[in-house]
């Protein structure tokens, strides 16, 4: 049991959202919420945006677009400069804490900065 507060909150890792996906016009970000696990609780999600590079989500660099949001979609209506990317990742909170933010293609765990 991860919450005194909560008798049914007694599984750890949330999982991960998946098939994140942006809009035709770029500015929608839409995502599916990790497979069902009982005793996780209501399930609560980061947006987390970094331009120009994908291994800097724990930098100064990376922002937190949406912080414990409820929803699986946010609109981004911030462009790259020119030449540029953005990167996003989703990671999944439940009662007993954050779910993973991704896994690199050799199985390590993606670091993400904490969303507040």
């Amino acid at each position: 049991d991860c919450s005194d507060a909560e008798p049914l909150a007694w599984a750890g890792d949330p999982g991960e959202a998946s098939d994140l996906r942006v809009s035709a016009n770029g500015t929608l970000l839409t995502w599916n919420p990790p497979p069902l696990i009982a005793g996780v609780g209501p399930l609560t999600y980061d947006l987390i945006r970094v331009p120009d590079s994908p291994t800097l989500f724990d930098s100064g660099f990376s922002q937190c677009l949406v912080s414990g949001g409820a929803d699986t979609q946010a609109i981004d209506l911030e462009y790259p400069f020119t030449d540029g990317v953005m990167y996003y990742l989703v990671r999944t909170r439940g009662f007993c804490g954050m779910g993973p933010a991704g896994f690199d293609s050799s199985g390590s765990p993606i670091p993400a900065r904490a969303c507040p």
